[in-house]
């Protein structure tokens, strides 16, 4: 170790980062210049590690340029910063009455819980929606398939069902395309008319 002068930012390099902020810290037991390196990972990035570097600008307190240096890795858990793909559009399938099976879009269902499935990145937690906010319920993507059935009896009118993806990195997905339908609990209603003759 050795004491330095002043250092900043560009006294740093970091793959797979950028170095966002160099804090000096108070030297104990007589030790050289410390300092803490806050990295920021690179947006984008699937998978990697940051290793941190001191470049050969910063200097000793005589003037001498300190060789370029690795200060190793930072994390040997490694980095994701990659957004999973977006899920598949939801598909709807009825599983009550008289008419079952895959209801199309714009389509209608006497179903309270229908089933709803698709696919999204393995591993991935599924949130389904509806109208972009009103979360459904959420499901791990096994395989690459997942299927959700709502905990209680859904309410009659239209819906606009969408999936998002969440990666174990914490990384969001965007919405999946919509599947938009109703649901429709009541019979039609019958009317009779009598017909009087003078």
């Amino acid at each position: 170790s050795v004491d330095i002068g002043s250092v900043s930012n560009a006294s740093f390099t970091a793959s797979n980062g950028a170095v966002t902020s160099v804090l000096p810290v108070a030297p104990s037991n007589g030790a050289a210049s410390q300092f803490t390196v806050a990295v920021t990972p690179t947006a984008g990035v699937a998978s990697g590690t940051v290793a941190l570097s001191v470049t050969n600008s910063v200097k000793d307190l005589s003037g001498n340029s300190i060789v370029a240096t690795s200060l190793g890795t930072l994390d040997s858990q490694g980095i994701d910063t990659l957004a999973p793909n977006a899920p598949s559009t939801p598909v709807v399938t009825d599983d009550v009455g008289s008419i079952q099976g895959q209801v199309s879009i714009n389509g209608f269902s006497n179903d309270p819980t229908p089933t709803v499935s698709g696919t999204a990145e393995a591993g991935t937690t599924v949130s389904l929606y509806n109208n972009g906010s009103i979360l459904l319920g959420s499901v791990t993507a096994t395989g690459g398939n997942w299927t959700l059935t709502p905990p209680s009896n859904l309410q009659a009118g239209q819906y606009s069902l969408t999936a998002v993806a969440t990666d174990a990195a914490g990384n969001v997905s965007g919405a999946s395309s919509a599947w938009v339908g109703t649901l429709d609990f009541t019979g039609p209603s019958l009317t009779s008319t009598t017909d009087r003759k003078s």
